[in-house]
């Protein structure tokens, strides 16, 4: 069992600033809030986030953290603030970024979740989900090629990750390329045939075969 103890009692060392004695209150505060979140615990967790924030406002990790214990809660407002001032502190992180998008799409604010995407993306042009996600996102503005093209780039980089190649099947299907969704569909139910997806998919595939019989 663990014991958490009150940060007041974490002894202060000799020699230091009061900043760096605030740094190290607000490490061991990062460290709390995440065991204690691992352990069920979120509203803990969140207190022990906004300690270590307000011991050390720069504290990146407690600001990507406390943004996605947020939006766990549904608290979408202070969950982007939270995750804004992770990426504004850390400009590179593209976890943070995509988490960020993340958030402002459940807020509604599509041209904000295509920009975070976009700058993920940048980031790490290699990532296959990233480029999904930011498909899943085109699609949802109306830029139908736009999706396809990312969604392609996603099952270049790893066509054994599942997800762009129902996508792709479904968009391509609306473009009235057959022969072109019922590869992306078979090539899903492959890769995911036990997905919560896969039954829709499946019936998509038969009657797409059907018709083609016709």
């Amino acid at each position: 069992m663990s014991v958490w103890w009150p940060l007041t009692l974490v002894p202060a060392q000799e020699g230091l600033s009061q900043k760096e004695q605030q740094q190290i209150e607000a490490q061991a505060a990062l460290m709390a809030a995440e065991e204690l979140y691992d352990h069920g615990q979120p509203d803990k967790a969140i207190e022990q986030w906004r300690e270590a924030l307000r011991l050390d406002p720069g504290l990146t990790r407690a600001h990507h953290d406390l943004g996605l214990a947020l939006r766990d809660k549904s608290q979408l407002v202070e969950a982007v603030a939270e995750l804004r001032a992770a990426v504004r502190l850390d400009p590179r992180d593209a976890s943070a970024q995509a988490d960020l998008g993340d958030a402002l799409q459940e807020r509604g604010d599509l041209a904000g979740a295509l920009t975070a995407y976009r700058a993920a993306v940048d980031l790490v042009p290699n990532s296959a989900p990233l480029h999904s996600n930011l498909g899943y996102l085109l699609v949802r503005k109306g830029d139908l090629d736009g999706a396809i093209a990312e969604w392609r780039e996603a099952a270049r980089l790893d066509p054994k990750y599942p997800p762009p190649h129902a996508n792709l099947g479904e968009a391509l299907e609306s473009k009235g390329d057959v022969q072109g969704a019922i590869a992306a569909y078979e090539h899903f139910l492959e890769l995911a045939p036990s997905a919560p997806n896969a039954a829709a998919v499946r019936k998509r595939l038969t009657a797409l075969k059907a018709a083609g019989k016709h």
